[in-house]
């Protein structure tokens, strides 16, 4: 049975080398991976967890299969509604195809439906196919197109 527990500051050391895995997978796909060690990686977690980001461990019994961030805020121009946002989702490789991601997102989206939450955004790359099918089997379905300029590219 998949769980959702918050991370907590004890536990970012633990973590980091996920949040590595996850922005490693990101640069394959052409994405804005993030840390380049686990000292920065745990230098974003504690800032994030600090600021009061909802971080979250995908947990199967007394394993830590994933992670997810999401949140949910009032609309910026109609305050009246709540618009949820899925910020990261990671399955460790071994995980995925099991139904751990899937069953982690039916918990946030049943808990959102219960909190009056109107609609639920995220992002994912273009080229990102599988993510795209996990997403549509959920529901979920492409209305808006990001789009990007880059400025400066990042230094490593």
């Amino acid at each position: 049975m998949i769980e959702l527990l918050p991370v907590r500051r004890k536990e970012i050391e633990k973590l980091a080398p996920m949040i590595l895995a996850y922005w490693q997978e990101l640069d394959e796909d052409g994405g804005a991976g993030g840390a380049r060690d686990v000292e920065d990686a745990k230098r974003l977690l504690y800032g994030a967890i600090s600021r009061g980001g909802g971080i979250f461990w995908i947990a199967e019994g007394n394993d830590e299969v994933g992670f997810v961030e999401y949140d949910v805020s009032q609309h910026w121009s109609r305050p009246e509604i709540k618009v949820g946002r899925i910020a990261e989702i990671y399955v460790d490789p071994g995980h995925r195809r099991v139904g751990a991601g899937r069953a982690a997102m039916e918990k946030i989206i049943a808990q959102m439906t219960e909190d009056d939450v109107a609609y639920v955004t995220l992002a994912t790359s273009i080229r990102n196919e599988s993510a795209r099918r996990f997403w549509e089997a959920l529901g979920f379905h492409e209305d808006r197109i990001e789009m990007k300029r880059t400025l400066k590219e990042p230094t490593v």
